[in-house]
């Protein structure tokens, strides 16, 4: 009697302790939230061909010089769980940008600028090396705001974002393709 109470005790052990977690990386949300919720600043931001945007007569590829108070632009990550106002976790995702607008009836252009984005849904990859930011449920322009076209995570609190965006230079409209990195500045969001 002994021995077969023993061997049910040893079983049920065996059994109770043997469980993996079922929570994929992708869907720990407070390990994604430790991770990646917060703000994140501009390291840098390259353009994939050379522009001269500050009419200052020399064209670069690196538009931290090119664009006004673009170092004022940010990324930001939100990670909300379930909680008693909805039953779906939220991941959202917005990238404010100098936005450029044609000062319209001036003989001379003048170029203003504005720091506007939009928040946009988002998945992870399963190995968490990629945002997979969901297309506009809304009409959204998308010359303004234009869907990322990769959104990477390359290392610890970095995150860069490829975009394709149409820019005003001393030769008018350009489509550039525009590369940027982002380091996380606060969770705090």
């Amino acid at each position: 009697m002994k021995t077969y109470l023993l061997l049910v005790v040893l079983i049920m052990v065996t059994v109770t302790s043997c469980h993996e977690s079922a929570v994929a990386p992708q869907e720990d949300l407070s390990l994604l939230n430790n991770k990646f919720h917060g703000k994140y600043k501009i390291v840098t931001s390259t353009s994939n061909i050379a522009v001269d945007i500050n009419r200052d007569g020399k064209a670069s590829t690196d538009l931290m010089q090119e664009i006004d108070y673009l170092t004022e632009a940010e990324l930001d990550i939100r990670i909300y769980p379930k909680n008693n106002n909805s039953n779906s976790k939220h991941f959202l995702f917005s990238q404010l940008w100098q936005q450029q607008f044609i000062s319209p009836n001036t003989t001379d252009t003048v170029i203003n600028y504005a720091l506007q984005g939009v928040v946009r849904s988002f998945e992870f990859s399963q190995n968490l090396d990629r945002i997979l930011v969901s297309p506009d449920e809304n009409q959204v322009d998308l010359k303004l705001f234009p869907l990322p076209d990769t959104v990477t995570i390359v290392a610890k609190e970095q995150i860069e974002v490829v975009m394709q965006k149409l820019i005003y230079t001393t030769n008018g409209w350009k489509s550039l393709t525009i590369t940027t990195l982002y380091k996380r500045y606060t969770k705090t969001t």
